[in-house]
């Protein structure tokens, strides 16, 4: 038997489901802005164009991670840094970071390369990211960063009979670039034991019921129904321990464009000649990113209010 524990507001039918196999998800979206290990694949080799950009600049990040590759026709990029100078610029007041490079590494092998700066983003400011080869080759991508928008409320849904629901309000936003709902867990077996984020996409399922008013249901029953199908743990017993659930909420500046339908198409699925980058490829978005738990919070009157935002658990 394996259970899934831990999880404060879960149902009784959520603690209690037992599958033989699992296959864990890890999802990393770009909104989050965490540097992740994606397996990439750059555009065909194409001397028309100097670099291949991706990712986005998030005010309420940090640390800025964005993905910058030279023309490949392999699967990754070569196991070397290239070389190239990337610069970001914000065009209000003229300052300019030069971005670190590193690289990184998937499977023991190098990969990719993701540039990364702590140069300070701010809401409704406009800043363009420059990348330039050893042979002066440029490609460059400009994005405005949106203003801050109000914390969504979540309202919990019950019902006799029904699974468990939430309702989540989004009030006050031009463009939702992307909402997903993180599962902080800790797999436990005989010998083994180990932490994992499994991502769960929303964006896609979101309906605009006035303009910059946004509905999204989440079903965490689902989630955890898929992490149980999906979680490698040995079939004579273990246990999913829920650490933490947290909604992550994006807002895109107007380079958001909604044939997106998730973030993730940022890097996997893009169409051919779906960029803003020039003399590029690929797609640079600025956004504003909120954290909040999984629950629904009220006041003392009962009266549904925001939960406190939360850093990222992981």
């Amino acid at each position: 038997m394996v259970q899934i524990t831990g999880c404060t507001e879960c149902s009784t039918n959520e603690r209690n489901q037992s599958v033989e196999q699992y296959v864990l998800l890890i999802i990393c979206l770009i909104v989050s802005s965490s540097g992740c290990d994606n397996s990439f694949q750059p555009l065909k080799k194409n001397s028309d164009y100097a670099f291949s950009i991706y990712g986005v600049l998030d005010a309420s990040a940090d640390t800025q991670w964005v993905r910058v590759s030279p023309p490949s026709d392999q699967l990754a990029t070569p196991a070397e840094k290239p070389a190239m100078t990337v610069t970001l610029e914000e065009l209000e007041t003229g300052k300019i970071a030069t971005m670190n490079d590193s690289l990184f590494t998937q499977d023991g092998d190098p990969r990719f390369v993701n540039t990364w700066t702590t140069m300070e983003i701010r809401n409704g400011h406009t800043y363009r990211l420059r990348a330039i080869d050893a042979e002066g080759k440029e490609s460059r991508v400009t994005v405005t960063i949106p203003e801050p928008f109000p914390t969504p409320t979540l309202r919990r849904e019950f019902g006799i009979g029904m699974p468990t629901t939430f309702t989540m309000f989004v009030d006050s936003m031009n463009h939702l670039a992307d909402v997903h709902v993180e599962w902080f867990v800790r797999l436990t077996a005989p010998g083994f034991e180990e932490e994992r984020v499994v991502s769960f996409a929303y964006r896609n399922r979101a309906e605009e019921r006035f303009d910059g008013e946004f509905r999204v249901f989440i079903e965490p029953e689902k989630d955890q129904e898929e992490i149980l199908q999906q979680t490698f743990l040995p079939s004579d017993g273990g246990e999913v321990e829920v650490l933490h659930r947290q909604v992550v909420i994006a807002s895109g500046g107007p380079e958001w464009n909604p044939d997106i339908a998730t973030s993730d198409e940022l890097i996997y699925a893009l169409p051919d000649g779906f960029s803003n980058v020039e003399n590029g490829l690929g797609y640079l978005i600025g956004v504003d990113t909120k954290r909040i738990p999984l629950k629904s919070c009220r006041d003392e009157n009962s009266l549904l209010i925001p939960c406190p935002e939360e850093e990222p658990f992981w």
